[in-house]
Formats: structure tokens, sequence, C-alpha cells
């Protein structure tokens, strides 16, 4: 092989259409290995494979490699993307930089969803769903600050919309051949749903046009988006989103006769004209992450109101009205617990809508269920109304509204006694509360983990501290992008205490320690049995900071607090009977693995002792 031909050749392996090509044969096959050869750091691959897990496979995933856009070219000169159809909530496309390394062009670091180079502040939103064609048409006009002229925005938006001309649209983006490598740089592209449009000269506003056909064809999610002839479901990735950070909303639709809408917010008056069957327009004040869209023949199930609140139930004829009624009459108690504890509510009432063939979604004036759910999980949805959307989650770096929701339905106003087991549960997943930013990933860790955490907090600070600090968060955070570490300083003001430790151990953290009793020795003194306990804790780099029950189980049981700051600790406890065995019991207070029961040895008397010796 000769010098020149063998450079040609090195050259080709290392070009982007070289990379692009590996990228599209690896994904084909499905094969793991050769996905993760691509990457410099094949750590940075452990994302791209769960989020395909739950994305139809890797067989599923669209591959592309472009020109980085304009004004991010200090990330490199290309970047590269896995994408598919994206759930509510739920996943991202992953998009790396490409970089330069011995062995050639690999994919390095994910450009993070959060950098997206500005904040949408606004959305003023027509859709028109079209049943016959199963399709909806959007034009979103959408206000942003934060950017910096010259530089791309970076939006989000589900690629099975695609860009059309629309009135007054100013945007009209190229859409990229995921087939080919573009080395030209446009200000203005599209490729699998990154909607990257350069902010010069346009800083303030975006407005943009599309389309998608949403029949219920083949699916891998019982969340996805559809248009049927009998209702309408527009919720995932379909207003484009600069890192879903939150924005308020006006939302006109356009239906079929005879149909319920619903989007957040209050239904404004707006007069129908005669092209629409069926025209509504909501306003939401209150910036939201998702807004969505939910339309179909609905009909009135049940209604009722709770402190000059209208609740309602809406189902697909024939109505279950037994299980209506039991629905409202939910939404009633969970209204007054509520504003009772958390503050006032934001909207004037709430409803739950059957969901078909979608299982549910987090929504604040509203929500929509699938009918085996709605008895039980309405109440859940309604915490969301103050933690995901008055106080906003973006699930972009975690989850922590999850937890919090599930504490205040699940342990304060249902009073589900399997939260605790849940959230012990959850240790075997070795992975912080703040990185899980997908809710349902590890089994729904963030929901048990998050909300047993919360009766932790409990346990050391106060319930009226804890409480004290929640309506102070949803008070002051209206609007604002909140994550875990956001909300350590609320708990700190009201208990005045420091809690960097709970969070660094609880929170922060995804060890988790193992607690083991050495010994139990009991001796009968003054009437009473006073039993020696020593207990060690291990399976972390240094001691936690702990608090959990010793019990004593006899002829009686009885349980006594007990802190632990050290690798080993003895507790001296006095009971009225004489204990057989002794165990730990962690809950409510410690998130930690403990041994089964022991048995209590009776301490030797001094006679006994000086007849050994």
């Amino acid at each position: 092989m000769t010098a020149l031909l063998a450079f040609a050749l090195l050259v080709r392996q290392d070009s982007p259409s070289a990379l692009l090509a590996r990228m599209q044969d690896a994904v084909k096959a499905g094969d793991k290995a050769a996905i993760t050869a691509l990457f410099d750091n094949q750590g940075e691959s452990d994302y791209l494979f769960r989020m395909a897990s739950r994305c139809g496979g890797l067989n599923n995933l669209k591959v592309a490699v472009f020109r980085s856009p304009k004004g991010w070219e200090s990330t490199g000169k290309y970047w590269a993307t896995f994408h598919a159809w994206q759930e509510l909530e739920q996943d991202h496309d992953p998009i790396y930089r490409v970089q330069e390394t011995a062995s050639g062009l690999k994919l390095g670091p994910e450009i993070p969803e959060s950098d997206c180079g500005g904040k949408v502040t606004s959305a003023t939103v027509d859709v028109a769903i079209e049943r016959d064609a199963g399709a909806v048409w959007v034009t979103s006009q959408l206000g942003f600050a934060d950017a910096v002229p010259g530089r791309a925005l970076l939006f989000r938006l589900n690629d099975n919309y695609s860009l059309t001309k629309g009135p007054g649209e100013r945007y009209r983006a190229t859409t990229l051949d995921e087939s080919e490598v573009s080395s030209a740089s446009l200000p203005d592209f599209r490729v699998g749903s990154l909607l990257a449009l350069t902010a010069t000269d346009r800083i303030g506003r975006v407005s943009c046009s599309y389309t998608a056909k949403l029949g219920t064809g083949a699916r891998h999610s019982d969340d996805r988006d559809q248009v049927t002839s009998t209702y309408a479901y527009i919720t995932s990735w379909w207003i484009p989103s600069l890192g879903r950070l939150p924005y308020t909303t006006s939302v006109k639709v356009a239906a079929p006769a005879g149909w319920i809408v619903r989007s957040e917010g209050r239904l404004e008056p707006f007069k129908a004209t005669p092209k629409h069957s069926t025209l509504a327009m909501f306003k939401c004040d209150v910036p939201i992450s998702y807004p969505k869209v939910i339309a179909g023949k609905y009909v009135l199930a049940a209604e009722g109101t709770a402190n000059g609140k209208r609740l309602r139930s809406y189902q697909f004829a024939p109505v279950d009205k037994k299980r209506a009624e039991q629905d409202v009459e939910t939404m009633k108690k969970a209204m007054v617990f509520y504003e009772a504890n958390l503050g006032p509510w934001p909207f004037k009432g709430y409803e739950c809508l059957d969901g078909k063939n979608y299982y549910g979604i987090e929504s604040y004036s509203y929500t929509l269920l699938a009918p085996s759910i709605t008895s039980w999980a309405v109440s859940h949805e309604m915490g969301h109304t103050y933690f995901g959307g008055v106080v906003p989650c973006p699930y972009v770096k975690d989850s922590w509204n999850e937890g919090l929701t599930e504490y205040v339905d699940s342990v304060l106003f249902l009073k589900d006694p399997k939260i605790p087991a849940r959230g012990l549960d959850t240790m075997k997943f070795p992975m912080p509360l703040t990185e899980m930013p997908i809710p349902w990933e590890y089994e729904g860790a963030t929901y048990y983990r998050g909300a047993y955490v919360m009766q932790m907090l409990d346990a050391e600070i106060g319930h009226d501290a804890v409480m004290q600090a929640l309506r102070a968060l949803i008070k002051d955070r209206v609007g604002k992008d909140t994550t875990w570490r956001d909300l350590r300083p609320y708990f700190e003001k009201s208990s005045g205490g420091d809690l960097a430790w709970f969070w660094k151990q609880w929170i922060e953290g995804g060890q988790f320690p193992h607690v083991s009793i050495l010994s139990a020795t009991t001796r009968s003194e003054n009437g009473k049995w006073v039993t020696k306990v020593a207990i060690k804790q291990s399976g972390t780099d240094a001691p936690f900071r702990l608090r959990f029950a010793v019990r004593l189980k006899g002829t009686g049981e009885v349980e006594f607090p007990s802190q632990m700051t050290g690798p080993t600790e003895t507790y001296e406890v006095t009971s009225d009977f004489k204990p057989d065995e002794v165990s730990v019991n962690p809950i409510p207070s410690a998130l930690v693995k403990v041994d089964g029961p022991i048995k209590v040895s009776d301490t030797p008397s001094l006679a006994a002792m000086a007849f050994a010796s």
C-alpha cells in the first residue's frame, strides 16, 4: 500500500461522513459495543442506552452529524445526535460534541439540555385539530430572553413535527438530510428534535409553524400523542422548548364540534367564527414547563365544589357514575387539605379527564388519567399544581417534585403505610436523588425515596418546620426553575439549622450505611431491666449521622429513639420487662440497611464472674 493511499484511507476514516456511517451501522445492528466504541469516554454512552430502552430500542433511533450551530463553534466544529420520538417529562435526544482523538473522530461530552442559549418567557399558540386526517397544525409565537446576539437558540421539538410555511412565519429553518453530513454553517436549521434558530437582530420573539400526523399507529408508549375520531392528546415536546424552562401561555384551540377542550389555566371568553366548530382559548399566568392540549367527546360525569373551587370529572360515554362521584369526593378532600396546609389554590378549580390509550399526565388546572387509576392518582396530580406547577420542575436535572408530591399526597393526605418500605427498597439503586431527572427510571425511586427522605427530614427538624418551609417555597419560587439543591435554604430557615450534612447524605449521595448489632446484654436493676446494645455502621466512606429506634421485645415491646454519629455506639436502654431480642428500626428517620434481630444475653452476676476467674 502506498503512503498516499494510506493517507487517503486515514482521512476518510476520520471524516464526519465516516463517523456518521459508523453511527448508522451500529444503530441499525443494535450493536451496543459498536455504539460504545464511538465515544472517547465510554461512560458518556450510559444515558443513550437508557434512553433507547424507553424509546423502542437502539434500532428505533435515528442519527445525524452536522455542523455546530452559529455561535457554538467553541464546542467543536461538528455535533452528533441520536434521536427518536420523546415522551412527556421523560427523555431527550442527546447531542454530543464531535472531537478529534488519536484514534480518529469520536463522540465527546453531551451538550447539556440546560445549556440552550436563552429562556422562553411566553408562548402564544394556535392549534388546529384535524380529526379526519389524524393530524394537528400548530403555530407557536415564543417570547424569549437572555439570548446572546449571533448565537443560536437551541430549541427542542419532537421529531414527528414538520416545519411548514404558516401565517406570519419568520423562521424557515433548513431541515438537514440525516443520511449525509451538512458541512455548511447555517443560521437556522432542524435535525432530529433540535431546532437551532439564530437570535441575531430578532431578539425577543420566535414564530414557527409545524404539523404532525398523530394517529394511533404502532406505539412503544402508552402516553403517545394521538389524534383520533373521538379524542386528541397533544402533550409531548409539541411547543419548541429551551431547556424545558417555564413560561406563561396563551393557547387557542380549534377542535371538532361537540368536543370538550382543555389546556392549562383559565378558559377565556372567545367568539367562535363559522370556520371552526369548537374554539377555545386558555391563558395560564403561572409559568409552567409543560403546556398541553386535551380534547374529545367528553361527558360531564360528576361535579362539586370545595372552598369555592369547582371540581369536575369528565368521562367518555357510557359514564361510570360511581367512580366519577368518588373522584370528585377525593378532589374535594384534597382541595381542603392542600389549601389548609400549602396555601391558596392558584386556579378556579380542578378537573379530571379520563384518558384512552394514555396512562396519565402531570397537569396543573386539570389532569388526564387512565380510568383505572383516577381514584388513587387524582390527588397526587393535584399536588403537582404546587410542586411542578407553581414551583416548576423541568425534569432536566432532577425530579424533586415527584418526591415532595408523593410526600404530601401519599404520606400526609392518604397516609399510605407502604411508603417507608418502598423508600427503603430504593437503596438497591446507588443513584442520588439529584441525578434522577426521569421519574420512572430506577423503578420510580425518585417518588418513594423522595417521599421517605421528606419523612426523615420531618423527624430531623419537626413537622411544623417542614410545612413552614413548603409554604415559603410555594410563595417564593413561582415560575423559577427549581431543583433539590434549591430547596435546602427553605428548610434551614424554618428550622434554624445547617442541613448541608442531610443533603449530602440523603439527597446528593447514593451510598447508604449498613447498621448491625454487635452485641446485646441485659441485667436486672432496681426492678427494671437495663439492656446494653452495641451497634456498628459500615458501608460508607465516613460514618453518617443517623437517627433510628432500638427496639426491645419480650413479654412486651418498646422502642427507644437513638442517634449515631460514629462507626460504633453503645446504648443503655431500660424496660419494664426482660427483653428476649433486640433490633434496629430505621423507619421513618434513616435510609439504612439493617440486619434482623439478635437474641439478648443475660449479664453474668458478680459472683459468677468471680467464680469464673
